[in-house]
């Protein structure tokens, strides 16, 4: 706090102290309010002063009291807490307000703000968009309620049509409440929260055969589900069935109606191309049982759908409409796989393939060492992949690059039961590193970008929220908000303990709750859209909806970039880029890999005019099945080659390859025979 005191403002220190409070658990925090109580109140005194210039005003009670309120008003946004239950004094409140205040939080919307907005983009709507919007209107109108699903693939329009559709409501006095699965999505609604936290939502919702929403009749948040009018809950998809299950029985207790939802519209909204409910340890048949077209209610949702791409329909642009189209045909299981190892084709024109981990770094952030202080620039761009292990080098790898100095933060580990202590050293617990959970050894540089792991004042910052670095300090960062609604505003993050829920014992870690973000998972890139995109495939995707999330982050194909080494050799056209690829890395003397090519080189190099020919061996005892033997030699005749050939090759090596009708040897003698070029290596090659 007092580091924080020296540099910003009261409203901000605001934050940060309710942030402390819910998050850290301080041992003593009314001293710790007695302490800061001035700096907090700053703020207050200034504009008393400022109202009554001929007055020498000090701090009184009633200003600390009005900044004890201002303190009780976030940490119930937060986390629904009152500041007397985090060891505060209670502010003295009018009777009722805490009622009066979840009311206003719904209805306090102008209205002429609301009009402008609806005349404004009303008359935008396509006629997909404006069949759905009408359909949703009258089923609120005629007071019939029931549970919409709005199937809204990306680059729909999903969220211009749900905003409209709040506004629409919220301009008649009505409740209209937006929810979300995720904070990034739920920070793009307007008056958009996350749905555990407005909802109430047990976070073990599976542990209860009968779950229930957290909401006790007579309370404010009792009073907003009882009278609204419509629920849009966004990026639904993600949320497990009884999530939904529980909203029901809630809504039914509260509004004291039997019908489906307590007789209130519920608009579901999403896309199941996306990713599903994750389940710890589970497999894919776990997340489906888990998803919401598993549930009981599944059978009463109405089904309204978004067909127009929105990328298409403005730019009118034929590559991007061929983009969209090959989304859809990845998301809907048209992509023919292999039978053998079930990876799929990328077609050529579908994006960029590059051949290595630092072609898709210099892809994606171009010129860093000029541009990383751009933050529109840095906002754009992030490398995409599936499991946080390759994320960690890859974002040390980029953030080298930035001429500034890094500041080393390491965490605390313990242990929550003392008594295993001496079973998880400390140095054990240090080389941990769960998901969604920071690093022991936190290193970042001022100019990095980063992300937040943990929802600490939504819908500003959210689980998922970037951010840019802005200042370093011992116990406290100052970063620029990149994303969402408070896009541009300086906040600070300080160490908060973190209990990760998926490992056999419990262990708690003191540090901030952030990651370098040149690189991010595909599961957090869910709901954000970027301008350019590289993917790393280094290993298989292994859930629903991986491969098109990522895919689907970018408007075209030309901002897409993809490494994906493991792969059979048809997913790798060979063209005249693999030619000079290939030639490029075996002319110049002793391959600087030890002449041991993976097998994505060994396809590329295919064409390379150094294979003088190959052959098929059948392996034993597996039908339909042989490895291809390339043998490398002298250039054919005519070719330009460096002056050092290539020096005491190791011996041929096997390649396994995709089952092969009929089996056989097929001697090839490309070095030596006119009759057969590149060209037709390569199409016996594929078949």
């Amino acid at each position: 706090m007092t580091e924080a005191g020296t540099i910003q403002s009261p409203a901000r220190l605001k934050n940060l102290f309710v942030i402390l409070l819910l998050a850290c658990g301080p041992s003593n925090s009314e001293k710790l309010w007695e302490s800061y109580q001035e700096s907090l109140t700053e703020d207050i005194l200034i504009q008393a002063r400022r109202e009554n210039p001929g007055l020498v005003l000090n701090y009184t009670p009633d200003m600390l009291n009005q900044t004890l309120i201002i303190l009780e008003d976030k940490a119930l946004t937060m986390a629904g807490k009152y500041i007397k239950h985090l060891g505060l004094p209670t502010p003295q409140r009018i009777l009722g307000d805490r009622l009066t205040r979840e009311i206003l939080r719904e209805t306090s919307y102008g209205l002429n703000d609301l009009n402008k907005y609806i005349s404004r983009n009303e008359p935008l709507l396509l006629p997909d968009q404006r069949t759905a919007y009408n359909a949703i209107l009258d089923r609120i109108n005629r007071n019939t309620g029931g549970i919409i699903f709005l199937d809204a693939p990306d680059g729909t329009a999903k969220t211009f049509v749900i905003n409209l559709l709040l506004a629409k409501i919220r301009q008649q006095s009505k409740i209209a409440i937006a929810v979300a699965s995720s904070g990034i999505a739920a920070t793009l609604l307007h008056g958009g929260r996350t749905a555990y936290s407005t909802l109430k939502l047990s976070l073990n919702l599976t542990q209860c055969e009968t779950p229930l929403c957290n909401i006790s009749k007579g309370t404010g948040e009792a009073k907003v589900l009882q009278e609204c009018k419509l629920i849009v809950w966004d990026e639904c998809t993600m949320a497990h069935k009884q999530a939904l299950e529980a909203l029901d029985r809630t809504l039914q207790d509260l509004r004291g109606n039997g019908k489906l939802m307590g007789g209130a519209v519920l608009l579901l909204a999403g896309d199941f191309h996306h990713a599903l409910p994750v389940i710890p340890k589970g497999a894919m048949a776990d997340e489906l049982k888990a998803c919401l077209k598993a549930s009981y209610l599944w059978r009463h949702v109405h089904k309204l759908e978004l067909k127009t791409n929105m990328r298409v329909h403005l730019q009118g642009d034929a590559a991007t409409g061929r983009f969209a189209q090959q989304l859809l045909s990845l998301g809907n299981g048209k992509i023919a796989a292999d039978p053998t190892t079930g990876l799929i084709t990328i077609p050529n024109n579908f994006c960029n393939i590059v051949e290595s981990i630092e072609t898709l770094q210099t892809s994606v952030f171009p010129d860093i060492r000029r541009c990383f202080n751009d933050h529109k620039w840095l906002c754009e761009r992030a490398i995409l992949a599936l499991k946080n292990d390759s994320l960690n080098a890859i974002n040390l790898q980029i953030q080298q690059q930035l001429p500034r100095v890094d500041v080393s933060y390491k965490s605390i580990d313990t242990v929550v039961d003392i008594d295993q202590a001496i079973q998880y050293p400390i140095e054990f617990l240090n080389s941990l590193e769960p998901p969604a959970m920071p690093p022991h050894s936190l290193v970042p540089k001022v100019g990095s970008p980063i992300m937040l792991l943990r929802n600490l004042d939504a819908p500003r910052l959210c689980n998922g929220t970037r951010l840019c670095v802005k200042n370093l300090i011992p116990h406290v960062i100052e970063a620029t908000i990149l994303t969402g609604c408070a896009k541009g505003e300086d906040v600070f993050i300080s160490r908060i303990p973190m209990v990760p829920n998926d490992m056999p014992f419990q262990f708690k870690r003191l540090q901030f709750p952030v990651r370098l973000a040149f690189a991010m998972s595909i599961n957090k890139a869910q709901g954000q859209s970027l301008k350019v995109a590289p993917i790393n495939l280094g290993a298989p995707c292994f859930s629903h909806g991986q491969l098109y999330v990522a895919c689907s982050r970018v408007g075209t194909g030309k901002n897409l970039y993809v490494f994906a080494p493991d792969v059979s050799s048809a997913a790798y056209k060979l063209t005249p880029t693999g030619y000079d690829w290939g030639r490029s890395n075996t002319d110049r003397g002793n391959n600087p890999k030890g002449y041991a090519p993976s097998h994505y080189e060994k396809v590329q190099m295919s064409l390379s005019d150094r294979f003088v020919g190959f052959f098929m061996i059948p392996e034993q005892d597996i039908k339909d099945y042989a490895t291809i033997h390339l043998v490398i030699g002298a250039p054919k005749s005519g070719t330009t080659t460096p002056a050092s050939p290539v020096t005491q090759p190791e011996p041929p090596r096997a390649i396994p390859t995709p089952p092969l009708n009929p089996i056989g040897a097929f001697p090839f003698n490309l070095g030596g025979t006119p009759d057969m070029d590149n060209m037709n290596f390569a199409d016996k090659l594929q078949q």
